[in-house]
Order: structure tokens, then C-alpha cells, then sequence
């Protein structure tokens, strides 16, 4: 298989990694834009209900999206000639995908009175 095939299929796989995690930010969003007085009946299970399906999400968009992240840098870097815009795009979204909740919670944490 040549590098410029391994390159397109770790960039399809980057994307597809992506997806889980840019799926339940969309349904975050949903959930606060769309039921802004929604009132729990047990006050602790909507924080236990988002808490899992971020770990998972976060967890497959971690396994997915960042090896196939860090397999397309080391094919390009193996292989100069491959190297592409649309790659180095991916790969920065996908590093950015990834940092994004922890850059949420220290912006989160510099704003607690």
C-alpha cells in the first residue's frame, strides 16, 4: 500500500474519530438551548447522564481520532512527499477536539467567583 493511501486513510479515520465527540457537543447544546427550565426529578442524575456519554465519546474520539492523528504525523514525517493541507488540517482539529474539555474547564475554573 503506498504512503499517499495510508495518508487518506488516516485521514478518514480522523474523521470519523471526530464525529463521536462532535456529536454529543451538538446534543449538549441542544439540551441547554431547547430546555433551559428543565428540572431534574433526582437533581443528581442529569450531571451522572452527561458524564457518561462524554467519557465514551471522548474516550472513541481519544482512541480513534488521536492514533489516527499521531499515524498520519508519522507517515508524513516518514514520507515528506505526502504531505497535504487537508492532513495537517485534520490533525490540528483533532488535537483541538481533544484539549477542547480541558481548555473548557480552566476557563471554567478562572471564572468561579
Amino acid at each position: 500500500m503506498s504512503p499517499r493511501t495510508r495518508l487518506l486513510i488516516a485521514n478518514v479515520l480522523m474523521g470519523i474519530g471526530m464525529l463521536p465527540l462532535a456529536f454529543f457537543v451538538v446534543w449538549l447544546i441542544g439540551i441547554v438551548t431547547w430546555t433551559p427550565d428543565h428540572r431534574a426529578i433526582v437533581p443528581i442524575m442529569d450531571p451522572l447522564g452527561m458524564i457518561g456519554p462524554f467519557i465514551l465519546s471522548f474516550l472513541v474520539t481519544a482512541a480513534v481520532g488521536g492514533t489516527s492523528a499521531a499515524w498520519s504525523w508519522d507517515l508524513v514525517r516518514a514520507h515528506p512527499q505526502t504531505r497535504s493541507r487537508v492532513a495537517l488540517g485534520l490533525r490540528l482539529m483533532t488535537v483541538a477536539v481533544l484539549v477542547s474539555p480541558f481548555a473548557v474547564l480552566l476557563l471554567a475554573q478562572s471564572f468561579d467567583p
